[in-house]
């Protein structure tokens, strides 16, 4: 896990390489929204439909944020 303490990540179970991933803040994002949504049907067992809502929440902060990288910190285990 990232030095962040689990306890402010929404979702600390599910990590993401974003080693060797453009800079580009909408790749970034991309990736994120799609391996969390991977994460919560596969792991959580959410319906595909609730994942991808929450997906479109993260992508819905990411979007409306300066700081794509500090989102993604909030949701997930960046790695």
């Amino acid at each position: 896990m990232s030095e962040q303490d689990a306890t402010t990540v929404k979702y600390p179970g599910c990590t993401v390489e974003l080693l060797g991933t453009s800079a580009n803040p909408v790749l970034i994002f991309r990736k994120v929204r799609k391996e969390l949504i991977r994460y919560l049907t596969d792991v959580e067992g959410l319906s595909r439909q609730d994942a991808v809502a929450i997906g479109d929440e993260f992508e819905d902060e990411a979007t409306a944020s300066t700081d794509v990288l500090t989102v993604c910190f909030r949701w997930v285990d960046v790695a």
